[in-house]
C-alpha cells in the first residue's frame, strides 16, 4: 500500500485528485521517491512530510444554484505537524469543516465574499466559510513543515512528462496531470495566489489546444486575465499570495478590477 492511511481516507478524497496517487500504484509518488526528495531538501529546511489531498471543498455547494465555479490555485500546503512521510492529509475536507477561515484562508474568504457581492450573487448558506463554494488546488501535492518553497520542485512540476530534464530526482513532471485536474473542476473564475505563471505553464506544456491568455494591468496589486481553455472563457484573478507581508491584495483591489472588467466578466458568467 502506497499510503498507510489510504483505506481510511479513500472515500473522502476528491476524484480528480486520485490520479496523483494512482490508487496506490503510481511510482512517481512512491514512498521511495518522496523520501529521496526529503533527503535532497532537508538541508535547506524544507522537509517533505506527506501527500496533501486538495479538490472540491464541498460538492453540495460547488457550482450549484447558478453560483460560479471558483478555483483557488496555490503553491502548496504546509499545514501539518506530523513527520510521517507515508500518509495523506485531506486538506479539502479540512477546509470544508473549518468554522470560520482565519489567517491566509480568511483573506481568501474575504476575496470570495467581495467577488460574490460585486457580481450580485446572493449567498444564503455557509456565509462564514465561503470556501465551501470553491475548489482548492495546489501546484505541489507535497506538504511541508515550513512555508519556504523549493522553486526547483514547482518549476519541474509544471513541465510535460514528455519533456527532457537533466535532474530526474527532484520531482515528477506533471503538467498533464495538473491540466486534467484543472479541467475536471471546469472553473468559471480562478483566483491565483501569485500562481498564474504556473497555471499558464502547465496548461501550455500539456499542449492545451486553443489556450489563449490576455492580461489587464490596470491594478498593480491584482492582475486580471481572460483565459480561453477548450473554447471556454475563464476569468483569472492573479493576486499576491494571501500570506504576503509587503505587497498585499485587498478587497478594494477586487472591486476596482471587477468594475474595470465588468462587461468581460459578466459575459463569461453569462449574466
Amino acid at each position: 500500500m502506497l499510503k498507510n492511511n489510504y483505506k481510511e481516507v479513500e472515500n473522502r478524497l476528491d476524484k480528480a485528485f486520485l490520479s496523483f496517487i494512482g490508487r496506490g500504484q503510481d511510482e512517481d509518488f512512491s514512498y521511495e521517491t518522496r523520501n529521496r526528495v526529503y533527503q535532497e531538501t532537508k538541508q535547506t529546511n524544507i522537509p517533505v512530510i506527506g501527500l496533501q489531498a486538495d479538490g472540491i471543498i464541498n460538492d453540495k455547494y460547488y457550482g450549484q444554484n447558478g453560483i460560479p465555479k471558483i478555483l483557488i490555485l496555490m503553491y502548496e500546503s504546509y499545514r501539518i505537524d506530523d513527520g510521517n512521510l507515508n500518509y495523506i492529509w485531506n486538506e479539502a475536507a479540512w477546509l470544508r469543516d473549518m468554522q470560520k477561515p482565519k489567517r491566509m484562508f480568511g483573506v481568501i474568504h474575504k476575496w470570495v465574499e467581495k467577488l460574490f457581492g460585486e457580481l450580485g450573487f446572493l449567498i444564503s448558506e455557509k456565509k462564514d466559510n465561503l470556501l465551501n463554494y470553491c475548489a482548492w488546488m495546489n501546484i505541489s501535492k507535497l506538504g511541508r513543515k515550513t512555508p519556504k518553497m523549493d522553486w526547483r520542485i514547482l518549476k519541474r512540476l509544471v513541465e510535460s512528462k514528455t519533456g527532457k530534464c537533466e535532474d530526474s530526482k527532484v520531482y515528477p513532471q506533471c503538467a498533464e496531470k495538473l491540466t486534467e485536474q484543472f479541467l475536471a473542476y471546469n472553473p468559471d473564475i480562478v483566483i491565483c495566489g501569485n500562481t498564474e505563471w504556473l497555471l499558464y505553464s502547465f496548461l501550455n506544456n500539456a499542449r492545451q489546444k486553443g489556450l489563449i491568455s490576455e492580461r489587464d494591468e490596470i491594478n498593480r496589486n491584482l492582475h486580471f486575465f481572460t483565459y480561453k481553455v477548450q473554447n471556454k472563457e475563464i476569468a483569472v484573478f492573479d493576486a499576491y499570495h494571501p500570506s504576503a507581508w509587503s505587497r498585499k491584495t485587498k478587497e478594494k483591489d477586487f472591486v476596482e478590477v471587477i468594475n474595470n472588467n465588468r462587461i468581460k466578466i459578466e459575459k463569461i458568467l453569462n449574466k
